[in-house]
């Protein structure tokens, strides 16, 4: 009797630990999924901390270039205000003469 007690008792915790085992199997799958999608979420971030000085520096020289270009246009524009002046003030004095 003592031995078919604890056959029915280990069948009983069987059945009723089966599916605690069976979680605890999935949680550890999910657990090693979530630290794989982690770990390339790190790679992803150390990328982009990497390539970040790259893109700030492609984009000030970028706005360099545009600069240089607005200040030529300037020193034109300034040349050509310049002259026009000296236009101006030539007809005046030629007027008040």
């Amino acid at each position: 009797m003592n031995e078919e007690l604890k056959q029915l008792l280990r069948l009983v915790l069987d059945e009723k630990l089966s599916p605690v085992v069976e979680n605890q199997q999935k949680m550890q799958q999910d657990i090693t999924e979530i630290k794989k999608a982690v770990g390339r979420i790190e790679e992803t971030v150390n990328r982009l901390e990497e390539d970040q000085p790259k893109d700030i520096s492609v984009m000030l020289q970028l706005v360099s270039r545009k600069l240089d270009i607005h200040n030529m246009d300037l020193e034109y524009l300034k040349g050509k205000a310049g002259k026009h002046d000296a236009d101006i003030n030539r007809i005046n004095k030629m007027m008040e003469s």
